[in-house]
């Protein structure tokens, strides 16, 4: 973080190499999760304050996404094969899961009447989380 306040990316390889970025048009960056291709993960802000995912591939290029009905993206992480989990915020901040698949298909899931956020993915495709009630976190 800067001394404004504003997050920036890095890359640190297994030499200690350490290569700065920030996703273009982006107001902040905040990568989350790397596999072992050397792709990257994380969040962006905005300038209208609107958070979405990105993805960095090993050569610098990327891809920024976020889930079509959700108001923010976050809670990212990466499996290896190049699938991403996380949970987006939908209508009246109701928190739901997702999975995005290597082809950039989006699926949302529930835990049933809850907030649901998921945490990791595996190599397998298996997610992990945590769940809330609506009424209370």
């Amino acid at each position: 973080m800067d001394s404004a306040g504003t997050s920036h990316g890095f890359l640190r390889d297994a030499n200690g190499t350490l290569t700065k970025f920030d996703v273009p048009g982006a107001a902040t960056t905040s990568p989350e999760d790397i596999n072992t291709s050397g792709q990257i993960v994380g969040i962006i802000k905005n300038s209208s304050g609107i958070f979405s995912g990105f993805i960095r591939s090993p050569s610098g290029t990327f891809t920024t996404f976020r889930f079509p009905a959700g108001t923010t993206t976050g809670w990212l992480s990466m499996n290896d094969v190049g699938q991403i989990a996380g949970s987006y915020a939908g209508t009246n901040y109701v928190y739901h899961g997702f999975l995005r698949d290597t082809n950039g298909t989006l699926t949302s899931f529930d835990m049933p009447g809850t907030h649901t956020y998921v945490n990791d993915i595996n190599l397998g495709g298996y997610l992990v989380g945590r769940y809330s009630s609506r009424t209370g976190l």
